[in-house]
């Protein structure tokens, strides 16, 4: 799998990435290196999230 498939996601605290595979629950994605709760998606994939959510209200 290539780095820009992955989904990634920013935390504040330790400054680490943390990028996982599927994104199931993007609003319950927890820090791989602390455990904070409070991490920021990256600008890249906060685009692909919308673009997903309007494709599945169009869907419907």
């Amino acid at each position: 799998m290539k780095a820009e498939d992955l989904h990634s996601y920013y935390c504040e605290d330790c400054e680490e990435w943390t990028c996982i595979e599927r994104l199931e629950f993007p609003g319950n994605v927890h820090c791989a290196y602390c455990g904070v709760a409070d991490v920021n998606i990256s600008a890249v994939d906060y685009e692909r999230l919308k673009e997903w959510v309007r494709a599945c209200n169009e869907s419907i």
